[in-house]
């Protein structure tokens, strides 16, 4: 268990590395590279404009921005001048951007888009890059000024102060915020020092999640508190798994946070891509979804002599417990335990009446300690039904998350992950609330009801795709379910303002819903119905295109009519189009160029890329 001081807060990684290592290289996305020192001072000039300008001590600052290396700067900022971290990424639609401003009640956001006023619906105010100081960083102290100030910085020693905010899913049709403390990931990230000695070793490490995300702040700490060099990747780069895996050879990555659904898709890739030698790769960590030891990622892995950790967490608590073994990757389980917990954390399997699960059956996961989130803001009555406080024998009641992950602990004592019973998903590692779409399709005029589901394409999360059912208006209710496909941009004006991943696929009119004599969806009748409607019209593809559109019907359980049939509004996604091109490759003895496929994803244009 650590035993550090407790003075300590998240901008004391950085400190750190000023004073010890000043002239290591810290941050690069390509174009700019900053050391340490650099960084520290950077960091300090904005820290020392967000104190003067703001006022309230640990107010919320936004942070909108389109430039990633930017966003680390303020995040690292925002943490030094004790105030409160909340990354609004640029991808999202307006109006869950204006929620999230409003919602948080921000005291400013900082950002590079002069336009943002538009999204103000609150008190917040802008500050522009140029007036926080970030366009000219010429006026510094000297370099021995500067670390002599770095040891005399006063913390706050409070061991509950925020340090960020981050908006998940919500089952009531708005995302929620979950306020987490210093103290919960200062625990994860010394926990990850003393447990491991390869988190100390200095290493060019990928920064692949999104700001949104809490994965990102665990990259950047972790990099800074071994004295490492974070490698910004470019979003293009990130969303093409060919380029993605040329970058972790070509910038020399050592180490990478990435969920299974990446590592998938770069094994495969790998098995592609012989004359690729990714000898650089040492330690490679994932969380986010059910990692799945196939045989394509124990391959790579073995090849690599890399060491993999299995990290599982919640935004509410972060990551949690982790899981590794010294055996053979060919001898790990297939679906990996998500492990034990990590110090200064408790992990319950309990039953329904709260009674601890024996060794081997299933229960819902708690979790308590100090890695709890404080709780939702705004939402006292949805935070008391998740943070619970429990009697387990002590002086003390304790309060613990209840994740409604279902678990057991097998006989190594290690839990196992076994899924859901409610209506919490992940879709390509996002995690949503199936309540949310629902409750967004159903504030259309023309909807009367509404139903979302994930349609299982394969094994993992990130083979799923969301679909919706909905009841129109004008519907006469009948025996026949009369499922008929809309047309993409159907219900578009109500769904924009959810983000891509929580768009459903597929949108199909319905006549009801059907349901069991239970009361609930029955998902039997309406995969039957779905099965029958697929077909793939021969009679519009000639020899090659028919084969792709095959191949597009095979994976995705779609139906596939036109040569413009596109792989991405089918309902395919990264992992399931590196699987399409090695069928694809298998099926033609050809090799498919992946980048000129994932621009343009139709039938007609990757026919005639064989």
């Amino acid at each position: 268990m650590s035993a550090k001081n407790k003075s300590r807060d998240l901008s004391c990684y950085l400190s750190d590395q000023v004073l010890r290592a000043p002239h290591a290289l810290a941050l690069t996305d390509g174009d700019t590279t900053y050391d340490y020192l650099a960084l520290g001072k950077k960091v300090e000039t904005l820290a020392e404009t967000l104190r003067t300008v703001i006022q309230k001590k640990h107010g919320r600052v936004g942070v909108y921005l389109s430039d990633k290396m930017v966003v680390f700067l303020a995040m690292l900022a925002i943490f030094k001048a004790d105030l409160v971290y909340v990354p609004i990424d640029v991808h999202l639609p307006i109006e869950r951007c204006r929620y999230i401003i409003k919602d948080s009640d921000l005291a400013y956001v900082i950002t590079d888009d002069k336009n943002l006023y538009a999204l103000i619906d609150g008190d917040a105010k802008l500050l522009y890059l140029d007036a926080c100081g970030l366009s000219g960083f010429d006026n510094f102290p000297l370099d021995a000024e500067f670390q002599e100030k770095s040891k005399r910085v006063e913390i706050d020693d409070d061991p509950d102060k925020i340090a960020y905010i981050l908006y998940t899913s919500g089952s009531t049709g708005n995302p929620k915020g979950v306020e987490m403390s210093h103290r919960a990931i200062l625990n994860l990230i010394d926990y990850q020092l003393e447990s491991d000695a390869l988190f100390g070793v200095p290493m060019r490490t990928l920064q692949f999640a999104s700001p949104g995300f809490d994965v990102s702040c665990q990259e950047v700490l972790s990099s800074l508190a071994c004295g490492g060099e974070l490698v910004i990747i470019p979003d293009d780069v990130r969303k093409d798994t060919s380029l993605l895996f040329e970058f972790i050879h070509h910038q020399k990555i050592e180490r990478g946070f990435l969920p299974y659904s990446v590592l998938q898709t770069l094994a495969i890739e790998y098995e592609r891509r012989s004359d690729f030698n990714q000898g650089y790769l040492k330690h490679l960590i994932t969380a986010g979804e059910q990692l799945l030891m196939t045989k394509e990622i124990s391959g790579w892995l073995t090849q690599l002599g890399c060491r993999l950790i299995n990290h599982y967490g919640p935004t509410e608590t972060h990551v949690v417990t982790t899981y590794t073994s010294d055996l053979p990757f060919s001898s790990w389980p297939y679906r990996a335990p998500i492990g034990t917990p990590i110090f200064n954390v408790v992990a319950l399997v309990l039953d329904a009446s709260l009674n601890v699960c024996s060794t081997g059956t299933e229960g819902e996961l708690y979790i308590g300690g100090v890695c709890l989130a404080k709780g939702y803001i705004n939402l006292p009555d949805e935070s008391a039904s998740k943070f619970v406080v429990l009697d387990r024998g002590g002086a003390q009641l304790e309060r613990f998350y209840r994740t409604g992950d279902i678990a057991e602990l097998n006989e190594e004592g290690d839990l196992l992950y076994k899924g859901r019973r409610d209506t919490q998903v992940k879709l390509n590692g996002y995690r949503v609330e199936l309540g949310e779409v629902e409750a967004r399709l159903k504030t259309s005029k023309s909807v009367k009801e509404s139903i979302a589901v994930v349609k299982q394409l394969g094994e993992s999360s990130d083979e799923n795709i969301l679909i919706a059912f909905v009841v129109l208006n004008n519907t006469v209710p009948q025996e026949s379910l009369n499922i008929v496909e809309l047309p993409a941009n159907s219900l578009a004006d109500v769904l924009g303002v959810l983000p891509d991943f929580m768009v459903p696929k597929r949108i199909y009119s319905i006549s009801r819903i059907p349901l069991t004599n239970n009361g609930k969806l029955d998902r039997r009748i309406i995969d039957q119905e779905l099965e029958s409607m697929i077909n793939v019209s021969t009679l519009v593809f000639d020899e090659k295109q028919s084969l792709v559109a095959d191949l597009f019907s095979r994976l995705l359980k779609t139906s596939v009519v036109s040569v413009d049939s596109n792989f991405f509004e089918l309902g395919g996604n990264s992992l399931l189009a590196i699987k399409f091109i090695k069928l694809l490759e298998d099926e033609r003895s050809v090799r498919i160029n992946l980048t000129r496929f994932l621009r343009n994803p139709t039938v007609s244009y990757t026919a005639s890329l064989i």
